[in-house]
């Protein structure tokens, strides 16, 4: 019996034109052999079409994950993925009509941050036109599909700069100068034509075999991402190491003195191997390319040709004002590409490094020594394995100290073992491994008596140390008025009950104040760490009132300026805990990027979940992750102070995935309160996630220019994504038991039948705040 491929695999496919039914039907003796005793699935026609080469191995592997119609891309088919420049995807690609092949560029189309980007395209090809160069391959059509756009420019063989020195290290000090001097007059020609590079980069510089230099898709950049900066922070750290610090700190788009410094940059990474800006993370390379602090290209390479040292010196300066005027004035300066230039980079680009070569030698040899070094190997195992399965003994654990009478805590007492170890002796008889203690802590945990609710003045903390109470047991601290410090880095506080007391100055003043005000001096703990962590806690305030304690006020970092080229960053994650009402859960008094972590967490307050006492500047990304957590009819998620004057605000991203997030009646979900406009903040918050529940009525920001007189903003000024409007039923009313806030009805489909919000079965539990 013939098998027939499926139908609508064929239908694919001559859609695409990659194959046509007669040529899927020749396949069924090569799907035969390959299927064997299984039935013949689409995926092995698939992958018998790419034997026969009538598919690439990426086609094929697209076709299999279910996405070969998005193989066409306007006019043309993808052949498989190339590399660099690193803030578009690039493909090999081909008119189904037997065309040429093409590089295309691919990049997500978004109409609402660049409604003229289609306009944008047009004047890139009609200026391209002009462009014919040996050293260019410019863009030669464009057009958006779909959701992507796309762009295509002749495909010339050769290896990016980039990736041959991470092969071979740095350039020689002439075959550097030459590409300087091919890069300068390929450019003049660019800014000739009335266009901008825009993506000058050791990434986007390619290196033919015939001692030329290629620079693809001049003018792109600019076109599809015309601002870059902080609030651009989307790309590979690496796509920002020649970026002029006017354009992060201005926004201003690629120009003539951005091409030039971004040349400088490149040399400067030619010659040194490794980028002028360091960084690990995207960020990091932003601020440190906004300082433009670059050093002298001879303090790391200096057999530098002193007229390629001056003109990178002249390129990188600070002031764009300060730069050479023209590429023609630059390459005046380097001097005319040479045949012995050519020649060297040519001898360079088309052989293997005399590094690579001598490390292939020392494989070679180290596979004719395989065999005794494999023997030398088992010998050395089977030695160290009779050397661990001798006898050792340690010594008996030691014994708990006693606790200070009338103390709040109980010392951890060593483990197993004590601090030095076990002893190793070999004239015992064989050990026995005796199972843990559970009455012993771990070592270096800090344990916290917990025989009912005791004040606590103050914490005597290590970095990474962990504080708990007693195996099942739940401490309870009576926070004084002033809260409790927390300095050392990565504590971690498991099921603990805080409980703020308020002084009795605060109670008298609060009369005066509006209900539900964010007391900005009180806080239970006072975190000054970059990172910390809570773990089934629970935070309230005892005395109600009117003036709303911060349950943790995090103050970071206690320096400020204290970092050069990397952001100050910090981390907090609360899990499965409870912030009762009359505390505001989290008030941030940060620099630089922060992280906010809740995973099944409970917010009873009409305070805000977080809130931020200024807005934050384009340095200062902030990201805020809910999972599994649920606010019920308190204050917003977010609450930012906006004073007057913040004009480049930074990005706000918030995660929420699988959350129940019901304000009460006169709380949206972001608020904004002060006398600045936070027009712009909204346009660079970022809500995204999947699952999440509002109510019907549900407002998603306001702004509170003054007491009394609040504004409901334009929420299509944000990205909003993730968001479901529903009524929800919890499973009883409002208190301290975090089951009656477990959600059992609502009315919007969601992926998982599993109820969004807390799983109140690992919430913290009921407080019990009756004294001893």
């Amino acid at each position: 019996m013939r098998e027939e491929p499926p139908k609508d695999l064929i239908q694919l496919l001559e859609r695409l034109q990659l194959a046509s039914a007669g040529q899927v039907r020749a396949m069924a003796r090569r799907v035969r052999r390959l299927a064997r005793e299984l039935p013949p699935l689409e995926s092995v026609w698939v992958d018998a079409l790419a034997q026969a080469r009538l598919l690439t191995p990426f086609q094929a592997a697209e076709i299999n994950a279910g996405r070969g119609t998005a193989l066409r891309v306007g006019p043309y088919l993808l052949c498989g993925p190339i590399g660099p420049p690193n803030y578009v995807d690039n493909y090999l690609a081909r008119e189904p009509s037997g065309g040429s092949t093409v590089r295309l560029a691919l990049a997500p189309y978004r109409p609402d941050r660049l409604p003229d980007l289609p306009k944008r395209l047009e004047n890139l090809v009609a200026a391209s036109r002009g462009l014919e160069a040996e050293t260019l391959a410019p863009v030669r059509a464009a057009g958006i599909d779909a959701e992507r756009v796309w762009a295509a420019s002749d495909h010339h063989p050769g290896v990016a700069a980039a990736d041959w020195m991470a092969h071979n290290g740095r350039f020689p000090p002439e075959v550097a100068l030459e590409i300087a001097r091919q890069m300068a007059a390929a450019l003049e020609l660019v800014h000739k034509a009335g266009l901008c590079h825009g993506d000058v980069s050791a990434a986007g510089l390619i290196l033919g075999q015939s001692g030329r230099i290629l620079l693809p898709q001049p003018g792109l950049r600019g076109a599809i991402r015309p601002e870059e900066g902080y609030a651009q922070a989307d790309l590979p750290p690496e796509a920002y190491d020649y970026l002029s610090p006017e354009r992060i700190l201005e926004g201003t788009p690629p120009n003539l003195r951005s091409d030039i410094y971004a040349c400088g940059c490149v040399w400067w990474h030619l010659l040194t191997g490794r980028a002028p800006i360091a960084g690990g993370d995207s960020l990091s390379k932003l601020k440190g390319a906004s300082r433009a602090r670059i050093a002298d290209v001879r303090e790391l390479a200096p057999e530098t040709p002193p007229a390629l040292a001056e003109a990178i010196a002249a390129c990188v300066r600070p002031e764009a004002a300060a730069r050479p005027e023209s590429f023609d004035r630059l390459a005046a300066m380097l001097g005319p590409a040479t045949a012995g230039g050519k020649s060297a980079l040519a001898r360079r680009v088309g052989r293997r490094s005399a590094l690579r070569e001598e490390m292939i030698r020392h494989v070679e040899n180290w596979r004719k020594a395989a065999w005794p070094l494999a023997g030398a190997a088992c010998v050395l195992i089977f030695l160290l394995v009779g050397w661990r399965g001798r006898d050792t003994q340690g010594p008996d654990p030691a014994a708990s100290a006693a606790s200070p009478a009338g103390s709040a805590f109980e010392p951890a007492s060593p483990g197993i073992g004590g601090p030095a170890g076990p002893r190793v002796t070999t004239d015992r008889p064989p050990r026995v491994v005796r199972p843990p203690d559970e009455s012993l802590p771990p070592q270096g945990d800090l344990v916290l008596a917990s025989s009912g609710p005791r004040p606590v003045g103050s914490l005597s903390l290590r970095a990474g140390q962990v504080v708990r109470g007693g195996p099942g047991k739940r401490p309870a601290i009576l926070v004084p008025p002033e809260g409790l410090r927390v300095r050392p880095e990565n504590v971690r506080f498991e099921n603990i009950d805080f409980v703020w007391q308020k002084p009795a100055a605060a109670r008298a003043s609060e009369s005066r104040q509006s209900p539900g005000a964010i007391d900005a001096e009180g806080a239970i703990l006072c975190v000054e760490a970059s990172r910390a962590e809570f773990h089934g806690c629970s935070f309230r305030s005892e005395g109600g009132g009117n003036q709303l304690p911060a349950a943790i006020r995090w103050s970071h970092p206690a320096a400020q300026g204290r970092t050069e080229l990397a952001l100050p960053a910090g981390q907090l994650r609360l899990s499965h805990c409870v912030f009762h009402e009359g505390v505001t859960g989290i008030a941030c008094r940060t620099a630089g990027a922060i992280s906010l972590e809740l995973v099944n967490t409970l917010h009873l307050s009409s305070g805000p979940l977080v809130w931020l006492d200024h807005v934050p500047g384009a340095d200062e990304p902030v990201r805020i992750g809910l999972k599994g957590v649920t606010l019920r009819s308190s204050g917003p998620v977010l609450e930012c102070s906006c004073p007057e004057g913040k004009d480049r605000p930074g990005m706000i991203a918030i995660e929420a995935e699988r959350s129940v997030l019901v304000t009460a009646r006169q709380s949206p979900l972001v608020r904004f309160v002060g006398p600045g406009s936070p027009e712009r903040l909204l346009g660079n918050l970022r809500w995204t996630g999947q699952g999440s529940l509002i109510s019907p009525d549900g407002v998603i920001a306001q702004w509170r220019p003054r007491e009394g007189e609040t504004q409901t903003l334009d929420e299509s000024a944000a990205s909003i994504a993730g968001l479901v409007r529903s009524e929800v039923q919890f499973a009883g009313p409002a208190g301290d038991n975090p089951s009656s806030s477990q959600v059992v009805r609502w009315h919007a489909p969601l992926s998982s039948p599993n109820p969004p919000g807390i799983d109140a079965g690992i919430v913290s539990p009921e407080f019990d705040n009756s004294c001893p």
